[in-house]
Parts: structure tokens; sequence; C-alpha cells
């Protein structure tokens, strides 16, 4: 009976096919758009993670002390979905496990995750050029409780007492900015959550 039903309910969409064939084209349509917008967001991801390689190896031949506020510049510089990338690659590269975001926007204050052992961190990227402002601090602290995950803010600009007083009010967020994130990038020794990590 259920047989007889599915075979007449395929009969019935075969004869409206038949009928009507242009129909076919409409899932064909959003089926060559999906494909044409997984192709675009893939050749931009690749060229974000490529910016993110050769800025991360220039670095890592610079001098912090020397040139600090030249490799500051060139990461503001940075368009921010590399710097993101970036981040991510450094992590990567000191033993993390990390997962990138499905795509670099609608990810509601993440760009991206990596995890210490079981724990897992969040990461928010910032390139600013003054200080951070608190709030985005707040709503990040916010984002990783309702996670219930420890995260990572880094940033290029400059921490404020009020950020850092916010962040320190908990354990579960680090600020990484400064020497920390010249640490970060350049692979060397780099503290995290009171536990020292080397490339």
């Amino acid at each position: 009976m259920i047989l007889d039903n599915i075979l007449d309910d395929i009969n019935g969409l075969a004869d409206f096919i038949m009928l009507y064939p242009w129909v076919l084209l409409i899932p064909v349509f959003f089926i060559f758009v999906r494909f044409l917008i997984y192709r675009r967001r893939r050749r931009i991801r690749q060229y974000m993670m490529r910016r993110a390689d050769e800025t991360l190896k220039l670095l890592r031949s610079m001098n912090a002390k020397k040139d600090g506020a030249k490799m500051f510049g060139i990461m503001r510089s940075m368009p921010p979905f590399a710097f993101e990338e970036m981040i991510l690659t450094a992590l990567s590269d000191k033993g993390f496990k990390i997962k990138r975001n499905g795509w670099y926007m609608g990810d509601g204050g993440l760009d991206g995750q990596f995890w210490i052992g079981k724990t897992r961190v969040l990461i928010q990227a910032k390139r600013y050029k003054n200080h951070i402002e608190r709030l985005h601090v707040e709503d990040f602290c916010k984002l990783c409780n309702r996670y219930k995950a420890k995260g990572i803010f880094v940033h290029t600009g400059r921490t404020g007492k009020a950020s850092r007083a916010h962040a320190d009010d908990g354990d579960n967020i680090e600020i990484i900015s400064g020497q920390a994130l010249f640490n970060l990038f350049t692979g060397r020794r780099f503290v995290l959550f009171g536990e020292e990590y080397f490339q």
C-alpha cells in the first residue's frame, strides 16, 4: 500500500515534469548559484591564508625590539580576514588543534577556535590603532560564558585599564597584545593561561 502510494507520487511528478520541463531549471539555477558562491569563498580564503603566511614569514624575519612600530604597522594594514588567518596559523604552528569558521562573516563575534588539551578556547581578533573598546571585551566575555569556553582577545591597539580590569575579573579571558602578540607571531616563548608554549 505504502509502496503503491510512493510509485503514484513518482509517476505524478514525472508527468508534471513532462508537461512543464522548465521547472527543472529552478533547482539547477540554485545549485549553480551555490556553486559560484562556494568557489568565490574558497578563492577568498586561499588568498587570505596566503597573505597570512607571507606576513608571518615577514614578521618572523624582523626584530621586535628594533622594528616593533613597523611590525604593528604591518599588522594594522592587513585585511581583517588575513589577520584572523594569521592568528590561527600561528596557534597551529605552536601545536594547538585549531578550527576555522565556515566563513568570515556572520560568526557572531567568533573568529576561530582552538583547544588546549580538552579545553575549548574562542578567538576574537581586532586590528585596533588606538585603545580597544571595553564593550568589545565585555561582549566577548559574554560569548565565552555562553559557550562555557575560555577565550583570547587578540588585538593590535592599546589595552586600557578598564578593558584590562574586565578581562582580569575572570579566569576565562586573556588579552593578547604588545609583546605577547609578537611572541605569538614570531615563534618565541608564549604564555597562555599561565602555561608556556614554544614553537
